[in-house]
Parts: C-alpha cells; structure tokens; sequence
C-alpha cells in the first residue's frame, strides 16, 4: 500500500516527526520542526497544542496522563504536566553538537528505553514512585547512532539505527543484525513483529522477528518517521506529506 492511499487521520504542519498513543486511545504527535506537540482524538480532531522550542522528538504517555518528552536540542528528556503545560526537566545526556542529541523513547513497564543517540548507547531508565528518573542501567554500547528502541522478550530488545545494520537485536551480552538497512528511525513491536519506518526506501517494513523476514508493508512514503499502535493498526507520520495516517498490521 502506498501512503497516500491509506486512510488519512490527520493533516499536520510544521514537521510532525514521532507519535505515542495513550491508554484511552488518542494519539500525541510531535512536531519537530512547528515546536509543538499535538494531541489528537481517536478520529484525528486536535484536542490540545502545547508549544515546545526545544526539538521536541520521541514521547512517552506515562500511566498518569504525564509526557516525557526526548528534546533534541538541549539533548534531554522533559517530562511535561499536560494540564498546565510545563515542561520539568527528568534526564539530561549532556551536550549533543549540532542538535543532533535524542531521538527516539519507549516505555517498557516501569523503565524508560533511551537510544543515547549521540554516544552510540542503549539505556534503561527506572521510572521512581514519585514519577522521577530512577536508576539507569547501560544495557549495550558502540551502537552507532540508535534513535529508537522496543523490548523483546527474554531481556532482549529491536534497537533501530540510522546507520548499517539498521535494526538490531541488543541483548547486555551481544547485538546482532535483525534486518539491513541504511537509516531507520521508529520501531514498535507486536506479537513477534518489527514495525519500522525506512528513511532511505521511503517506506515502513515489518519484520519477522524470529525469521528475519521483512515485508514492504507502506511504500512510497516521502520521509516517513513515528510510528506507533493504534487500534488494532498502526499511525504512521509522515513529515514531508504532513500526515499522520494509519495501517493495519500484520495477521
């Protein structure tokens, strides 16, 4: 299926770049390049816009209605209150050159999935009681630049790199190739699928697992980038098209 003729959720300005879903099933949108993020009903309408001057990126839709937000510029993830707006700052990976700091996060339990992506590393961030960033555990290194990340089962996690191989399967013992590509950017997986977005073919792949065999699931995406749940499908954003569109998934 090409991505104009998937079903249309949303029409975005201003670079909508990652996407989460919520419990209740809306959906939160960056928009990286607008410095905003936008949260949307299940049927596309916009319930709420919040500015964000600092690169806003991968967000998390904690249990309580709260964001943690990955912000490029300052290379930091921020954790917002969303009913009033304000943004506290939760992790701090020091300074990125050039603005390329933290792309993509995940939330796996009660753990925070942060790609270091400037220092080449996974992490693993507990989520404290109170709400604040617990104990981090460094979980691999020397990954090139990863910019997102999904748990697998067993301790395992799919770590998408924009660079060779592409999508990894990170474990604290080893890594190793899951599929090849030049630059990925968002992973989600279900039941035994990897869900990621090409940059360089324009398209989203889904990737069998425990074969290693892929599949063009969405071709023709100019600069597809988030991807998230959504349904029984998934919402795919696209920053050139400007849309946030959604796909059914494998099975």
């Amino acid at each position: 299926m090409s991505l104009s003729s998937l079903p249309v959720l949303a029409h975005l300005g201003g670079g909508p770049d990652d996407a989460a879903t919520a419990s209740d099933g809306t959906v939160w949108i960056s928009a990286h390049d607008a410095g905003r993020l936008v949260h949307l009903d299940s049927g596309g309408a916009v319930l709420q816009t919040i500015d964000d001057a600092m690169g806003p990126e991968g967000i998390v839709v904690l249990p309580d209605g709260a964001l943690l937000v990955a912000q490029q510029v300052p290379n930091r993830i921020d954790r917002l209150d969303v009913a009033h707006g304000t943004f506290t700052p939760w992790l701090s990976l020091g300074p990125a050159p050039s603005g390329e700091g933290i792309d993509g996060i995940a939330l796996d339990g009660t753990t925070v999935l942060v790609p270091d992506s400037h220092a080449g590393r996974l992490l693993s961030v507990a989520i404290r009681a109170n709400g604040a960033a617990g104990t981090i555990t460094v979980v691999a290194t020397g990954l090139g630049r990863p910019v997102d990340a999904a748990a697998l089962a067993h301790g395992a996690y799919a770590v998408t790199v924009e660079n060779q191989p592409g999508l990894l399967r990170v474990t604290a013992a080893s890594s190793s190739a899951l599929l090849r590509a030049a630059s990925l950017d968002d992973v989600v997986v279900d039941s035994g699928v990897a869900y990621v977005t090409d940059l360089i073919g324009h398209q989203v792949l889904a990737v069998d697992i425990a074969s290693g065999a892929s599949r063009v699931l969405v071709s023709a995406a100019p600069d597809a980038q988030g991807l998230a749940t959504f349904g029984t499908g998934l919402v795919v954003v696209d920053e050139t098209a400007g849309v946030a569109a959604t796909v059914p998934r494998c099975g």
